[in-house]
């Protein structure tokens, strides 16, 4: 499924499984298993966003226990998300580790430097920290 980035702005009056907000259909109907498991059907994107609807977030909430497949199916849905950016609040719309994680897109673990040097990836270690995007930078500006 290919996801195209729609604007919401602050998601406050954006049903998360109802509203036609992301792709071609409502998650409701793509994820159709996942909305029927849903204990709350009437949830905002805004209140998805802020309770981290990255996989383990609080944001998701069942009736029952998920089998593995069902499971398979939130890790494809949250994918959909990680291109999700809500207006209010964000200062810092890059797309860094730093700010994926914020967002619930990625955990953890995972906030290291795509270059491998060790830091925590975020927007001033990009553009002002990191040896290798510092080379890369020169060599664009050149």
């Amino acid at each position: 499924m290919v996801i195209p980035c729609w604007k919401v702005g602050d998601g406050h009056s954006t049903l998360f499984w109802l509203d036609n907000w992301l792709g071609e259909c409502p998650l409701a109907r793509y994820f159709s298993r996942l909305y029927a498991l849903a204990e709350n059907k009437l949830i905002t994107v805004s209140e998805m966003f802020s309770l981290r609807w990255g996989v383990g977030g609080e944001a998701w909430k069942w009736r029952r226990r998920l089998l593995a497949w069902e499971e398979e199916l939130v890790v494809e849905c949250v994918d959909c998300l990680s291109s999700v950016l809500l207006q209010e609040g964000v200062i810092d719309g890059l797309p860094t580790k730093d700010n994926l994680y914020k967002r619930g897109a990625i955990d953890t673990p995972q906030l290291s430097c795509a270059t491998l040097c060790g830091k925590a990836e975020d927007r001033d270690h990009v553009f002002f920290q990191c040896e290798v995007y510092g080379r890369l930078w020169l060599l664009i500006s050149k």
